[in-house]
């Protein structure tokens, strides 16, 4: 007689945003649970990576806001992804630390000895004190979880420590074999963080003998997949192999019923999706477990459903997301910083000519990436007004940096509160960085004061400055332009040369009239990439503490950044060059930052005809 094992599958989760939502998740799930076919075989609830960050939630409470919420979510077992680190190792090991289930990750070991000689850290221990593997019991099998990494981490995590990638395959092959031969499972099963392709790598080598994997259950692709034995269609746009998003037989927000050989298993992304894995095992007599036949069924949205509406909202899951709100509302107080100068915010200037606040966020971003170049599109900032100057009693606070809107589900609360929110950064906008070549700068130059400059392409700039005329024709407007190594060090740009500039994600990917942008060389991606938002907050947050190691920091013989460092220190010298390119002193009051930002004539525009240069 068959035993059904059911395993209940999400990953991916950043936003607490959308409180109906979560509580009709948590509701589905702790539903399942309650109507489970085989009473004596309760489901499982597994978690592929991806929770603490990033999300301006997170900027705010550094990933505090989602440990309560997956506390209620009764999860079994969970894998690091790779965002768990945006906030570094030690605070990783305090978040997952605080939850009530174990955490795996099987491949990925310190490399370096840690700088604490009294830290839990030593060469080759898994990092965030991870489990390397994690048994099981459901009624009468054993099943053994191991946890993969995908080896694209190191390109795309800001503040992993040093640290080795063990190949997937070989330690899922390895774990396998101990797993069955030493601690008796009956099946293994992959928790991944990985890409398709390297899932489909993983199956393809694990497919027989003791060494065998039955299922992995993945995360870091934001799509539902469901891959079956000899697929071999790996991107993940496509759900099932041949079948999309569009095809007749998805409905209703859901695939129903596929079932066979199933390989590989993803589960979409922020609590809209998830999947419903049964395994039809049973054991023959010699004692041995098979495994006849898997079915899924997966939800591509929850509220596509026809029945949506009709979900239940999970009380306690709304009585959780009440305390986060009062967190966060606590938070978004804290102050932050002063200007002794105003800060001109205005939508009407800020898109068509140089601010000082737009000079201010250039320079940090230039500073944070040590760039040639960096550029904010003035639609990313959305205060629409001159930002008094402060002093020591009314200093700007984190909420002047995010916005009301920018976490919108505290909108409700902030209204009622009659906040005054500057929103500076609200969009948490993604940096990347590019090589650029000379021409297609020029090219978004010209772009930045087409006659569409209005809708908030126009660019504060920083490490270049450029004169341009309003009165010649769109394409021409541009009359000389000049790369700025060093302040007073002007050369000309030069079409043939390249330069390394930072630049939000909307505008890198062609956005905006950007279409320069796309085709050029990434070095920094947006899913390495450090926000807007967390930057300010980082700068203003680290500017009492950070003075204490700048030395460690600094280069006492030339007074440069040193540019070896891995993990968290790299963000730290990031910030601590951010910090020094825009903090002109600290509040005698108060002790906090102080910025005043200038007008230094970076962005010169004339009255210039056609003919005048002709």
């Amino acid at each position: 007689m068959a035993d059904i094992l059911t395993f209940y599958h999400f990953n991916d989760v950043y936003h607490i945003s959308d409180v109906d939502l979560i509580s009709k998740f948590a509701h589905v799930f702790a539903r399942a649970r309650q109507d489970s076919e085989s009473p004596d075989i309760q489901p499982l609830t597994i978690f592929s990576g991806d929770v603490f960050s990033p999300s301006t939630e997170s900027s705010v409470l550094k990933g505090e806001h989602m440990v309560p919420v997956l506390n209620h979510l009764d999860i079994d077992l969970a894998c690091y992804g790779n965002h768990d680190f945006d906030f570094g190792e030690s605070r990783l090991i305090e978040l997952s630390g605080k939850t009530n289930f174990p955490w795996i990750l099987s491949n990925v070991v310190h490399a370096t000895p840690h700088k604490n000689p009294d830290s839990h850290v030593r060469d080759g221990s898994l990092l965030a004190l991870a489990q390397e593997y994690v048994i099981k019991t459901m009624g009468q099998y054993k099943i053994g979880f191991i946890g993969l990494a995908g080896t694209d981490w190191p390109s795309n995590c800001q503040h992993l420590p040093p640290a080795s990638f063990l190949s997937p395959a070989e330690v899922a092959h390895k774990l396998a074999v101990h797993l069955r031969t030493v601690e008796g499972c009956d099946f293994v099963i992959a928790v991944t963080h990985m890409r398709l392709a390297k899932d489909l790598s993983v199956s393809n080598a694990t497919l027989d003998g003791d060494g065998r994997v039955d299922l992995l259950l993945g995360g870091h692709d934001h799509d539902v997949v469901c891959r079956i034995l000899g697929d071999t269609d790996d991107n993940p746009g496509t759900i099932l192999q041949g079948i999309t998003d569009s095809a007749a037989r998805i409905r209703n927000g859901e695939i129903v019923h596929v079932e066979g050989n199933v390989r590989v298993i993803k589960s979409g992304t922020d609590w809209r999706s998830y999947s419903v894995v049964q395994l039809k095992v049973r054991k023959e007599g010699d004692g041995k477990a098979q495994l006849d036949n898997i079915e899924v069924t997966q939800y591509l949205d929850l509220t596509r459903m026809q029945t949506y509406q009709k979900i239940p909202k999970c009380s306690k899951t709304l009585s959780i997301l009440g305390s986060v709100q009062n967190q966060i509302m606590d938070a978004v107080r804290h102050p932050l910083f002063h200007t002794r100068v105003p800060l001109d915010g205005r939508s009407a200037v800020i898109r068509s000519q140089e601010t000082n606040l737009g000079n201010m966020l250039a320079d940090a971003v230039r500073a944070f990436y040590d760039t040639d170049i960096a550029f904010i599109n003035s639609g990313g900032v959305r205060c629409d007004r001159i930002i008094a100057e402060t002093n020591g009693n009314n200093a700007l606070k984190v909420k002047d940096i995010i916005g009301e809107n920018c976490i919108s589900f505290i909108i409700s609360i902030t209204k009622a509160h009659k906040f005054q929110c500057t929103d500076i950064m609200p969009f948490d906008n993604a940096f990347v960085v590019k090589r650029v070549g000379g021409a297609t700068l020029l090219s978004a130059l010209e772009n930045s004061v087409g006659d569409s400059h209005t809708d908030g392409r126009f660019l504060q700039v920083s490490g270049i400055r450029f004169k341009a005329s309003w009165q010649r024709p769109e394409g021409s407007r541009v009359l000389e332009a000049f790369f700025e190594p060093k302040a007073g060090e002007l050369e000309e740009i030069k079409p043939g040369r390249s330069y390394t500039i930072a630049m939000v994600s909307f505008i890198a990917t062609g956005f905006d009239g950007y279409d320069c942008f796309k085709a050029e060389e990434i070095l920094v991606d947006a899913e390495s990439a450090m926000t807007d938002t967390s930057l300010m907050l980082q700068i203003f947050r680290h500017s009492r503490k950070c003075s204490s190691i700048q030395s460690r920091q600094i280069n006492n013989a030339d007074g440069k950044v040193e540019d070896n460092a891995e993990g968290d220190d790299k963000i730290e010298m990031g910030v601590q060059r951010a910090m020094e390119a825009i903090i002109t002193g600290y509040d005698d009051v108060d002790g906090l930052p102080i910025v005043s930002p200038v007008i230094d004539n970076r962005l010169i525009f004339v009255s210039t005809s056609c003919t005048d240069l002709s």
